[in-house]
């Protein structure tokens, strides 16, 4: 049993040297208290692509489908297709050759490279770019065609490709307001690494 003396020298010791008595006091309760109120702060969480842009990958991934389907017909059909159904206005479908097919054909090729590029890479605004200008490209040959030179009718073949263009070009407008860029580009990256495609080489930053 710990005498009147020896709980005194306690006492002085522990004012001594400034080391309170957690056994015995208060504060050890309060402490633990509270730290269970301390809310714990959550890391933020990454934005997820909106669902407006994958709309709009798969819309650009249709018109570039269609292109290849155009390009296709050009090169396989060219007789059929553009002298009986594109240019039959006044005596031009006894000029049409296999030759203007071609050239029509590659031009729907590369109208399909670059849509299919800017499904892919939609938030590179060089690429959204380049797709307006193909599309802005599409709709003054077929107009020109029409309305100019008059060598094509006002059909379904030359409208169908004319509003195909300009539903392009109002997603194309309204789609850098979904964008943006660290997201996406995080969330590209993630979608590369789930394909086994390369991953995208940053080499802007210095080597150590």
């Amino acid at each position: 049993m710990q005498t009147s003396r020896e709980y005194k020298q306690s006492e002085n010791s522990q004012e001594v040297h400034g080391v309170p008595d957690l056994a015995h006091s208060e504060v050890l309760p309060d402490m633990f208290g509270a730290a269970d109120d301390v809310p714990v702060e959550q890391p933020p969480r990454p934005e997820m692509v909106h669902q407006v842009i994958y709309a709009m990958r798969g819309w650009i991934a249709f018109v570039a489908f269609i292109d290849v389907g155009m390009a296709v017909q050009c090169y396989l059909d060219a007789d059929s297709f553009l002298g009986s159904q594109l240019y039959t206005a006044g005596d031009i479908a006894e000029h049409v050759n296999p030759a203007m097919s071609r050239l029509l054909g590659t031009h729907r090729i590369l109208s399909a490279v670059i849509m299919t590029h800017c499904a892919l890479c939609i938030h590179h605004k060089p690429i959204l770019s380049m797709a307006l200008c193909s599309c802005l490209l599409t709709i003054a040959a077929n107009g020109t065609e029409t309305l100019w030179y008059r060598t094509a009718p006002i059909n379904f073949y030359t409208l169908f490709p004319v509003a195909i263009a300009a539903i392009t070009i109002v997603g194309l407008c309204i789609a850098p307001t979904f964008l943006k860029s660290p997201e996406i580009e995080a969330e590209e990256e993630k979608h590369l690494l789930k394909l086994g495609l390369p991953r995208k080489k940053c080499w802007n930053k210095k080597r150590t």
